[in-house]
């Protein structure tokens, strides 16, 4: 394993993680901001 090889190995999965992060917050914004109050509470639970 070449330390080139480590490091875009590294920085794939921390691109992954950022990625799948930003997905869920956008998920999660998009949820709050077009259902109405009264159903997050049934979501969360």
């Amino acid at each position: 394993m070449s330390p080139l090889y480590r490091w875009e190995d590294f920085v794939g999965t921390f691109s992954f993680f950022i990625a799948n992060w930003t997905i869920k917050r956008i998920f999660t914004i998009k949820i709050k901001e077009e259902l109405p109050l009264k159903a997050v509470p049934q979501l969360v639970l």
